[in-house]
């Protein structure tokens, strides 16, 4: 769907911003830039809808070369989500949202339809918000709508750039579970800035971990975590690699293999859990001392118990 191919971009005579980068992102994936600050990873991403221009290579959109299309053209193709969510301030949400159908001529039903659509998806009611202006809203719900209105014209790719990192954790972590959420109804193919190896762990079907302008790995979260390919890509990716590879994981992979321990006591010492709860968010419940043993429910059927050993064994036999 996204192919890049040598890409190159140079600022004046020898500053070499992005390095020959190449690889394929599949239709319908979520790929994740992930590096340390002035990698190179913004720049990548602003050069495919050309906000950065392109000096030396090729990147293509569904097959054609981005710098073949007139600039506008290309921008209401593709859906831009920034971090602090660059709303409108003198525009209303609903014609914030319906922006890009305003410039393409949609007729009026058209965009109220789409826009009572995309305020529901995103998980705002569209009435309450039609005529309230964006200092009105929390910074959780400014990034709801700045996400529906990338998605206004259904434009099949967007760009992300760090959209959730304004936000403070819990409500991050709460749009994140969201937007993945929209994904599977929508399967948008999407280039997501992030600074957070967690967030990239938790969003991407594929990260690019990026280093003065390379592209250091390009792999799927699991992968990268298994087998980096450099002291660099490793360093990145920290100590705990094997720690933050249990949040691929889930209770249901643990039930799979292993029996579950029959539930003891009553109360303070135990925590009902579902049986797609990441294993990482599981063993942090019972080192926190939350509880001494997590009841794994499946559907609201109670089917047995876990505790810290058995998550220790799941770790050891499969990740390391």
């Amino acid at each position: 769907m996204i192919e890049f191919k040598n890409v190159t971009k140079i600022y004046g005579d020898s500053v070499k911003a992005v390095d020959h980068v190449s690889f394929e992102v599949p239709k319908g994936n979520i790929v994740v830039f992930l590096g340390p600050s002035g990698c190179g990873k913004t720049t990548t991403l602003r050069m495919v809808n050309r906000l950065e221009s392109i000096t030396e290579g090729t990147i293509l959109v569904n097959g054609t070369d981005v710098n073949s299309l007139i600039e506008i053209e290309l921008r209401r193709k593709i859906g831009y989500v920034i971090q602090h969510n660059g709303l409108f301030p003198n525009m209303t949400i609903e014609e914030n949202v319906m922006a890009v159908p305003n410039l393409l001529g949609w007729d009026r039903k058209k965009k109220r339809d789409r826009y009572n659509y995309l305020m529901d998806l995103v998980g705002l009611n569209p009435d309450e918000y039609r005529k309230r202006f964006p200092n009105e809203l929390s910074g959780g719900q400014q990034q709801r709508v700045g996400i529906a209105r990338a998605m206004a014209a259904d434009p099949p790719v967007m760009l992300m750039d760090e959209p959730f990192g304004a936000l403070d954790p819990i409500i991050r972590s709460r749009i994140q579970n969201e937007f993945l959420q929209i994904q599977q109804e929508v399967q948008k193919t999407i280039l997501f800035v992030s600074h957070d190896i967690d967030e990239a762990i938790k969003m991407g079907d594929h990260i690019a971990i990026f280093k003065n302008g390379e592209l250091m790995q390009y792999d799927s979260p699991s992968e990268l975590l298994a087998r980096p390919k450099s002291e660099f890509v490793r360093e990145f990716v920290g100590q705990d690699r094997a720690l933050k590879s249990l949040s691929l994981h889930t209770v249901e992979d643990l039930v799979a293999e292993q029996s579950l321990q029959n539930i003891q006591g009553v109360g303070k010492n135990r925590k009902a859990i579902e049986t797609d709860t990441n294993l990482r968010d599981a063993l942090s419940i019972l080192l926190n001392q939350e509880a001494d043993q997590l009841v794994v429910k499946d559907n609201q059927k109670t089917i047995g118990a876990i505790r810290i050993e058995d998550v220790e064994t799941y770790l050891h036999q499969h990740i390391k």
